[in-house]
């Protein structure tokens, strides 16, 4: 076998609304070879992942995969479960799987909830499966370190995680912006909110540098009347040994900017003990904190806004003894938890020992290999930060108020809209200060794993709790108009994003023209796929989001948005056919995804004068706005008599009509775009695009004036007329018969003497297509034909395509001139040099519609001047 292919689909996808995996396997030797044919293979698979005995497969229960396996089953199969338990294994929560199979490929997808680890996961099932086929078992615990490296390494930590989860719970879209950080966007465009792990947008940088340094922090909340106990900030052992001398044992020593408890220890009792523990927080900072150890249990108190959210009492990592066990088994025992993991991946995090532990049972008389008497409890450190093996205990009801007041104003003092606030004393029921405890210090990004899973008492949502403070009211998202189907959907969203500007709204728009903001274009290029979505989505300027939403996105990864509030199919033809979409029913598979991914009050809007969608339109559930130009279409008529809302067009003027209701909107013939209504076409595209307005609840007295004043410039590249003196030239992005026939039809309606055309097809079309556009074009009356081709042929040789067409020409019997010139500026210049008075030129462009345009004014330019002349003489 081999793997041909990895890739993931980040966005809601054809294979489900989840982020998967995909995979392309070549089945090569292995091909039509099943499970029960293959010896000791299922027994070495499952002594290597007995947990795949539990999977329920698709017989929906405990052992499904297991009958399955032994019934026989295909490997693309079994790989797709192999890669599922081995995220499960580290301790992703993945489910969902699909294997197809073909002559002599395996497609697999899978689930997976974090994208380094989900293509880690899909590559090693691929070897393992090859590796157990050979008779090898692996090391399980080797292969599975691996992967926790991967994930510590680019996964996010356990607070942007229970963030994120809480914002999906209150319906707010999540991003993670960039791989291996905890820097997440919830919501979208202007509504949008900033989280790095516990640290906000709102969050000042200032403030984050003051509670990063402990010392500042300190002198800082001193001067304001807040307790701390006595201490010094030192650089070198000797001004270690002075501070002490002035403020005596038992002391405390952590680096001055550091959290997590790195390189703390307490309760150090002479200067031997000062020295080793000098040394540790110097490993982690040139600076030293001393301060007098102060008697009282550890606690933290988490600020989120003006609000105490939780409170938990941490405990230091610590052993009970048996009378048998060392202490380093004691250690392995309590990691054997299955509520401890690795880093940050599980509630509680595994004991690891490190010099600091070492110092700690020295100082109780202790080593590794000593056995504590039955009962007795011997720590392991002295802090009790759950990243260093701790445990907490919620108080949040047993904090005093003066306690909560003083945390409070400590992080406003400090400027931290959330912070986790760290005090020691014996009793946190009582006031601060009369209990003798003390302020510790003040952390701008505070861990949120001890509130959610303390060891005893009440777990705090406190997640939810942060997601509240950054959405009081709403769930973040701007309104999103999502365009799909074969032709016109770059004309849709050009005009659903000037009724917006018209209506206020500072837009974001995503088409194959590139990225514009309020019709500013700030990226040109193909931007119809879901990275340019992201891209509009993430921009906090945006106010509403118009997003061309193409098939080559939606099939390699996915939408790039969670759910639109207006989905629009425009037309379902001919188009991107291959051996893996073979028909229309196949495009409309990938392009109704666009339908299903609404929200819950969202609409769809549909041209029910397509023949393919009419005949599909009661598939698509939930609300719909239907379009035609003709109030007697069927599908319209049953759609208005049920209650539902249409566009449609009576004696040349279009009316919003829903049940019995109707009002009237504008007549066709005041439409610069549809050319007094002889462009069918635009027509149509206009009759979406006020749906898609309607559905938005855009104002009606905005509409007429919103697309009367939508000039046929606004809407470069398609159907765009350049007029000389005596001819005329079409620029248009056709690039498929229908598109090919609807531009042809509109020109037909210009009075002209000649139709000439630059015509071209990409290269991934079908031989069948390229014939039928020739026959087309043969019927077509045009006089004079150039074939050019596409810069990028997408798999096919030079000359491969314009050859097709020609033969295609020829198949149709075409009586006119036919010239091949592969490239298409040289093509536009010879067709340029052939124009006559009273001819109209047709260029059906690939790429660089500004550099041809320039072109052709050139030309239009030199035309008039040389009018100019003939005039005068």
């Amino acid at each position: 076998m081999r793997l041909l292919e990895i890739y993931a689909l980040q966005g809601p996808n054809i294979f489900c609304h989840l982020p998967v995996i995909g995979m392309v396997v070549d089945l090569q030797k292995m091909k039509g070879r099943n499970t029960s044919h293959l010896g000791e293979f299922n027994n070495r698979l499952l002594s290597f992942l007995p947990g795949l005995k539990d999977h329920h497969c698709c017989r929906g229960k405990d052992g499904g995969l297991l009958e399955r396996l032994q019934e026989g089953t295909l490997l693309g199969h079994v790989m797709e479960h192999v890669a599922l338990e081995l995220q499960v294994l580290l301790g992703y929560n993945v489910y969902f799987g699909q294997t197809r199979s073909t002559d002599h490929y395996f497609s697999i997808v899978f689930e997976y909830k974090c994208e380094p680890v989900g293509i880690w996961a899909g590559r090693k099932a691929f070897q393992l499966i090859k590796r157990l086929l050979r008779g090898h078992i692996p090391c399980r615990e080797k292969i599975l370190e691996e992967g926790r490296k991967i994930r510590l390494a680019s996964d996010h930590g356990p607070s942007t995680m229970m963030i994120m989860e809480a914002a999906g719970k209150n319906n707010i879209p999540v991003f993670s912006l960039i791989d291996g950080s905890s820097l997440v966007q919830l919501g979208y465009g202007c509504k949008r909110k900033l989280i790095n792990a516990a640290i906000t947008e709102n969050t000042s940088c200032v403030s984050v540098d003051i509670a990063c340094d402990k010392w500042q922090t300190r002198l800082f909340l001193q001067q304001h009347g807040f307790p701390f106990s006595p201490g010094f900030i030192v650089n070198n052992l000797r001004a270690a040994y002075k501070a002490v001398e002035d403020i005596g044992f038992p002391v405390v020593t952590k680096p001055y900017n550091l959290n997590q408890g790195k390189g703390v220890t307490l309760k150090i009792r002479d200067k031997e003990e000062l020295k080793e523990a000098f040394y540790l927080a110097r490993a982690y900072s040139p600076r030293v904190i001393i301060e007098k150890n102060v008697p009282g249990k550890d606690y933290r108190l988490l600020i989120i806004g003006q609000e105490m959210v939780a409170a938990a009492e941490r405990v230091p990592a610590f052993v009970v003894g048996d009378g048998t066990r060392t202490i380093e088994e004691l250690i392995e025992l309590v990691n054997s938890d299955p509520k401890r993991g690795y880093g940050h991946e599980k509630p509680l995090t595994r004991i690891y020992v490190d010099g600091v532990v070492e110092l700690m049972l020295r100082r109780q008389g202790y080593d590794l290999k000593n056995c504590p008497d039955p009962g007795e409890k011997v720590f392991l450190r002295g802090n009790g930060n759950l990243s260093t093996g701790g445990t907490s205990l919620d108080v949040t009801d047993q904090v005093h108020e003066e306690n909560i007041k003083m945390a409070i104003q400590a992080a406003r003092l400090i400027g931290l809209d959330v912070a986790g606030v760290d005090l020691v004393t014996p009793d946190i029921s009582l006031p601060l200060k009369e209990a003798g405890g003390v302020l510790i210090e003040i952390n701008a990004s505070p861990g949120l794993r001890m509130h959610h899973f303390p060891t005893r008492g009440k777990a705090r949502d406190v997640a939810n709790a942060l997601v509240k403070y950054l959405f009081p009211e709403g769930d973040g998202r701007i309104p999103i108009v999502s365009v799909t189907g074969t032709n016109g959907k770059t004309t849709v969203c050009r005009i659903i994003a000037h009724l917006l500007n018209i209506s206020g709204f500072k837009v974001g728009l995503a088409t194959t023209d590139g990225l514009f903001y309020n019709g500013e274009r700030i990226l040109k290029g193909d931007c119809a796929g879901p990275r340019s979505a992201r891209n509009i989505l993430t921009n906090p300027l945006v106010e509403a989001a118009v997003l061309e939403t193409a098939r080559g996105g939606i099939i390699k990864e996915g939408l790039g948005y969670d759910r639109a509030d207006v989905a629009v199919i425009t037309n379902i033809s001919r188009d991107h056919l291959d051996r893996q979409f073979k028909d229309l029913d196949d495009l409309w598979w990938v392009k109704s995804l666009v339908a299903e991914r609404i929200t819950r009050e969202g609409l769809v809007v549909i041209n029910a004068d397509d023949p393919y969608l009419a005949d599909v339109v009661d598939r698509v559930k939930g609300k719909k706005i239907l379009c035609s130009k003709n109030e007697g279409n069927i599908r319209l008529q049953e759609h208005l008599q049920a209650g539902g809302q249409g566009v449609l067009i009576r004696d040349g003027t279009i009316i919003h009509k829903q049940g019995l209701q109707e009002k009237q909107i504008i007549r066709v013939a005041s439409i610069p775009l549809t050319w007094g209504g002889q462009a069918a076409h635009q027509v149509d595209n206009v009759l979406t695009a006020l749906a898609c307005a309607l559905a938005l609840g855009l104002p009606y007295d905005e509409l007429g004036q919103g697309i009367s004043s939508f000039a046929a410039e606004m809407n470069t590249g398609r159907l765009q007329l350049l007029e000389g003196n005596s001819y005329k030239v079409i620029l248009d992005y056709g690039h498929n018969l229908k598109g090919f026939a609807a531009t042809v039809e509109a020109v037909r309606g210009l009075p002209h003497s000649r139709l000439l055309g630059v015509i071209g097809m990409p290269g991934d079309r079908t031989e069948k297509d390229f014939h039928e556009v020739g026959r087309f074009f043969a019927r077509a009356t045009f006089s004079h034909i150039y074939i050019k081709e596409d810069e990028n042929r997408r798999g096919r040789l030079a000359g491969e395509v314009a050859r097709f067409i020609c033969r295609g020409l020829e198949e149709g019997n075409y009586q006119g001139e036919m010239e091949i010139i592969l490239d298409e500026k040289r093509a536009v210049e010879m067709a340029l040099e052939e124009m006559k008075e009273g001819d109209i030129l047709v260029i059906f462009y690939e790429k660089d519609r500004e550099e041809l345009e320039k072109l052709i004014r050139e030309k239009i330019k030199e035309q008039k001047s040389c009018h100019v002349l003939a005039s005068s003489d």
